[in-house]
């Protein structure tokens, strides 16, 4: 099924909210089709294109299908708002349903603001058009931090597949979640996606940052010869997190924070190989560091409740402490009794702001920022 922005409303097109408004009725994934600059042919078998993917996760750039011809690359990935004229594709749902375009999807983002792209139809810059009264003092709506890593592969003849994790803490799970995961949709030679359960993604949102957490890859490489796994990109990482690429087969971790990992792979097809891991060996201890990774500290905004949940084994939290960004105390809770793994604490009367939580456990104490809305 292929839709079009640029009908029923001449503005841009606020990606997340279609999603939600039309989830019961598609899977969540917008695909949008670039066809090169460099591919002047109407011949098929000529053509120089690829998908490019976006969810509430983010969005992934697209790649040349190798099967066609192989030829140009494109650096443009999608964002949260669509501009006009730009068309997509979507997936229906199990069930179907009917596709809404509404007015509250719609918003005045220029097609420069760094949350819009470019058109993928061309490669010609855009000119923005002159507000109304009606629409030029829209408020662009706040979108959330999140960890990110975008993992790049490079097949022996040089063909890139980028892929993206996103932490979307409470709003995403391990488990496949329409709107945050993003299906792929392309059957190239050359490939890379993540693997949930029987699911291929290009796209994957999970929850909460867990060091320990293991994501297995899908790799197919077109012909024998070196491939690489890089990282293209990193949000709101800690400098000194580690990323490793695992192999089954040797046992090995490499560490691609600094250099890439290199290795020779027949044609074909590998998916029992490879994952992306945070950690070696799949084991935290409880120094200092691992404190830190260990505990995820969240607002929950509709339960307004301060959620802990503490992924040591070794390590209870024994209370926690509230305070304002000046340092004043608000308020405490003792949760040596609770359940470890989900530390839900009520807060009373707490104003919106940003907060510290202080965590004091049996191997030391911690302290993180949230923010109550």
């Amino acid at each position: 099924m292929r839709l079009c922005n640029s009908y029923p409303y001449p503005s841009a097109i606020d990606a997340n909210q279609f999603i939600d408004d039309n989830i019961a009725a598609i899977d969540g994934t917008l695909y949008f089709w670039e066809h090169y600059s460099t591919n002047n042919s109407h011949n098929t078998v000529a053509y120089q294109g690829g998908y490019a993917t976006y969810t509430k996760t983010g969005g992934t750039a697209p790649v040349a299908p190798a099967i066609i011809s192989g030829l140009g690359s494109s650096s443009k990935t999608p964002s949260r708002f669509i501009p006009v004229g730009q068309g997509f594709f979507v997936n229906g749902s199990t069930t179907g349903g009917t596709i809404r375009f509404e007015n509250a999807q719609r918003l005045f983002i220029k097609e420069d603001n760094t949350e819009s792209f470019t058109l993928f139809r061309t490669t010609a810059a855009t000119t923005a058009a002159t507000p109304s009264n009606n629409n030029s003092e829209d408020i662009i709506p706040e979108g959330e931090e999140f960890m990110k890593i975008r993992l790049g592969f490079n097949s022996a003849n040089n063909y890139h597949r980028q892929i993206l994790l996103g932490f979307m803490n409470e709003h995403a799970t391990a488990n496949y979640d329409p709107g945050y995961d993003g299906i792929s949709m392309d059957q190239l030679n050359n490939d890379m996606y993540f693997i949930n359960g029987n699911i291929k993604l290009n796209i994957q949102g999970e929850g909460h940052f867990n060091v320990n957490n293991i994501y297995p890859l899908g790799v197919k490489n077109a012909v024998a010869g070196n491939v690489k796994f890089v990282i293209d990109n990193k949000e709101n990482f800690k400098n000194d997190q580690n990323v490793f690429i695992h192999d089954n087969v040797t046992n090995t971790y490499h560490n691609i924070n600094q250099n890439p990992f290199v290795i020779n792979l027949p044609a074909g097809t590998v998916e029992n190989r490879f994952s992306l891991r945070f950690t070696e060996n799949g084991s935290l201890n409880t120094d200092e560091n691992n404190l830190e990774t260990g505990f995820v500290v969240f607002f929950n905004n509709q339960e307004n409740t301060i959620n802990i949940k503490n992924q040591l084994l070794e390590t209870n939290a024994q209370s926690v402490q509230l305070f304002n960004i000046l340092g004043q105390h608000i308020q405490s809770w003792e949760v040596e009794e609770l359940d470890q793994t989900n530390i839900a604490l009520p807060t009373k009367s707490v104003s919106t702001g940003t907060y510290i939580v202080k965590i004091t456990t049996n191997n030391g104490s911690l302290s993180k920022k949230i923010i109550i809305k």
